[in-house]
């Protein structure tokens, strides 16, 4: 299973594909119990999946700048804007690669062949 289906998207016909890490950055506790550890080979591992998909991504926009984690519900506004924040500050590179793959920003694409 895919965890960024770029890959998908391609096959669909899709001439650009942006991808979203949600991963957090930051510090990671060290875990405590047998769960946690486990938990955290989970983790490890999915970071891995996530990795080799985003690499089928024309662009990748990371919005997750802070130490938090994606169930922390009482940051959804902060997490919210910073992903907003984080698709403007991608849209330079998103024209470049538009430009450079002649498709034109100002019409709507929807990926179609």
């Amino acid at each position: 299973m895919e965890m960024v289906p770029a890959s998908l998207a391609r096959t669909l016909g899709s001439h650009v594909v942006i991808g979203v890490d949600l991963k957090q950055k930051g510090a990671v506790e060290e875990p405590q119990t047998l769960i946690q550890v486990v938990q955290r080979g989970i983790d490890i591992m999915t970071l891995q999946g996530v990795r080799q998909d985003l690499q089928s991504a024309d662009l990748v926009i990371s919005p997750m700048e802070y130490d938090g984690k994606l169930d922390d519900f009482g940051r959804v506004a902060e997490q919210l804007e910073r992903g907003r924040q984080a698709a403007l500050e991608a849209i330079p590179d998103l024209e470049r690669l538009l430009f450079k793959r002649n498709i034109s920003s100002d019409k709507p694409y929807y990926g179609t062949k």
